[in-house]
């Protein structure tokens, strides 16, 4: 009797985490880089959502997030203060499609807003 009612306990738990566990929002993956110019190693960047959350960061060169669909904003940075010297970030989404194509902040910050979906 104790087996069964183990076992019946056991999968009961089990049912209640499987219902109780929130659906996740489909994303959408996307590309990040930011390159062809000088100083990259001066660059990072951020990306946040409507309500600020912040969802994604990094620095110059390629890297890849999976954004929700809905308007973000990128906040670009320079350590030294003098714009990106070149630098261009360009954001395409998995089919390969142009999302956002910036030349980042003319000094040491500077924000864009970009949406996808």
């Amino acid at each position: 009797m104790f087996n069964l009612y183990s076992k019946l306990t056991t999968a009961l738990a089990a049912f209640a985490i499987i219902c109780s566990t929130p659906v996740m929002a489909q994303c959408i993956d996307v590309n990040i880089d930011i390159s062809g110019g000088s100083w990259a190693s001066e660059i990072s960047w951020d990306i946040a959502d409507a309500d600020g959350n912040l969802v994604a960061s990094g620095v110059a060169g390629a890297s890849s997030a999976c954004l929700a669909d809905g308007c973000y904003i990128v906040n670009g940075f320079d350590s030294y203060g003098d714009g990106w010297n070149g630098d261009l970030m360009t954001i395409t989404d998995e089919d390969g499609n142009e999302v956002l194509s910036w030349d980042g902040p003319p000094i040491d910050i500077g924000s864009v807003e970009f949406c996808i979906g």
